[in-house]
């Protein structure tokens, strides 16, 4: 029954093998040691991969990027990333006129997509309910959606042929899969450094989408092991060129070694939860170390003035964002913990100098007790108001069993690990503190 099956599957497979290998040949797209899996059509190593080891190389002028023109550009030129949305939603509905129609075609379609964006209301609102994020800006899209669609004449295109599942299914493409180009500072003609997409820079960002960068596997830098060679680095070391430019091609390289039959993967300098609160992906398993502790404090005016005056926070925003780890504590976190424990008053401009001066005495890293005591204060109380609205971890591991759709599996699996990784940053800091009063405590103790 099972080889039955296949034979009829079988063919469509091999109808989109042989269109992939009609786009590879006409695009002039060189592979490495490297080959299609006929049945996932990802990339597969066809023998131990080194580092430096080219994976493929691809024309630029065969890449998608938004100086480009192409019909019904006006429309979509709010940004640069618009533009790009705009640029693969046209060669979409060109169909097979399409230069790139195989490998659009081989693009997962909108009902395999596993992001927040393609979850149903029921999904998505079981999953909020579950989530220690909140995923506040799901309705942007599609408030950008409805801007694009009321600008564009329904006799030019209409609302069949443009409608929100296309574009929504465009806009998480370009999100996952895009990359955030600079130009060479020494010769403008040429792409300098290369990387995938920022949430900091998107939409200011010049951006380009490398047909076929979507077959590999993106990895977190702090989950891989970079190189020893300063050649690859650029000022900051955690950033490595996985894609640079040679003539007129840009090549893809391994950064490691990968063995023969696994996918390739390339590192990023980004974050596993930067890629969740962006692009609305989730990973069933929670490989980064990092915590993103979300604060709307309870301050009055003018201590939240002080909070702006010292960066703690961007001005204007009533939101604190630490990004935090279990090496070191924000500095950031650090100020703000000295203003908490600031007594309410009129006007803060001494404390703000005693501030200043100790910054500069003790040095950004030196943590003290009280910064530990007050991080345990908030976390206890983010947890406390976390509670009260969401599933506690115990249901969400008594609710996992047994459960078959991918997308609420997905889901609960990634509200668990949230919270685990919650829990795991209670826990440090409670030891943190411990060590901190001991060694507080040794030292009064030698005095006597």
């Amino acid at each position: 029954m099972i080889f039955f099956i296949f034979l009829l599957i079988s063919p469509e497979i091999q109808g989109f093998q042989r269109n992939l290998d009609s786009f590879i040949s006409s695009s002039k797209i060189i592979l490495g040691n490297v080959e299609f899996d006929a049945k996932s059509l990802d990339f597969q190593a066809s023998r131990d991969l080194y580092r430096k080891d080219l994976i493929f190389s691809i024309p630029l002028n065969n890449t998608l990027h938004p100086l480009e023109d192409y019909a019904f550009k006006e429309f979509f030129n709010f940004s640069s990333k618009d533009t790009l949305i705009g640029r693969l939603i046209i060669e979409k509905l060109l169909s097979n006129e399409s230069s790139l129609f195989a490998w659009i075609d081989s693009l997962k379609k909108p009902e395999e997509m596993l992001d927040l964006y393609h979850f149903s209301e029921k999904d998505l609102e079981d999953f909020q309910k579950r989530s220690f994020e909140d995923f506040s800006y799901l309705k942007v899209r599609k408030e950008k959606y409805l801007k694009i669609r009321k600008n564009l004449p329904v006799s030019l295109l209409n609302e069949q042929s443009l409608n929100y599942d296309i574009y929504n299914w465009a806009s998480s493409i370009v999100d996952s899969s895009a990359c955030v180009y600079e130009l060479d500072p020494y010769d403008n003609s040429r792409l300098g450094l290369i990387r995938l997409n920022n949430p900091n820079t998107l939409v200011s960002s010049n951006l380009l989408i490398i047909p076929l960068l979507e077959k590999l596997e993106i990895i977190g830098w702090e989950n891989s092991k970079p190189g020893v060679f300063n050649e690859d680095f650029e000022e900051n070391p955690q950033l490595f060129r996985y894609i640079s430019q040679k003539g007129d091609r840009l090549e893809i390289r391994a950064q490691k070694l990968i063995e023969k039959g696994k996918k390739p993967c390339i590192s990023d300098s980004k974050s596993n939860r930067e890629y969740l609160q962006y692009n609305g992906l989730l990973v069933s398993e929670e490989l980064s170390r990092d915590f993103l502790l979300k604060i709307k404090p309870d301050f009055d005016m003018e201590r939240i003035r002080l909070s702006w005056d010292l960066s703690v926070s961007p001005k204007k925003s009533l939101v604190f964002s630490f990004n935090l780890n279990a090496k070191a504590l924000n500095l950031n976190l650090a100020i703000y913990s000295k203003i908490a424990l600031l007594e309410e008053r009129e006007s803060y401009e001494e404390e703000k100098r005693e501030i200043l001066r100790k910054l500069e005495e003790e040095g950004p890293n030196k943590q003290k007790t009280e910064v530990f005591l007050v991080y345990w204060k908030v976390l206890l109380m983010k947890w406390a108001e976390f509670s009260k609205e969401k599933t506690s971890l115990s249901e969400d591991l008594k609710e996992i069993r047994g459960i078959l759709d991918e997308k609420r599996r997905l889901g609960l699996e990634f509200a668990i690990n949230a919270k685990k990784v919650f829990l795991r940053n209670l826990i440090m800091v409670q030891r943190k503190i411990l060590k901190e009063i001991k060694r507080d405590f040794l030292t009064m103790n030698s005095r006597f």
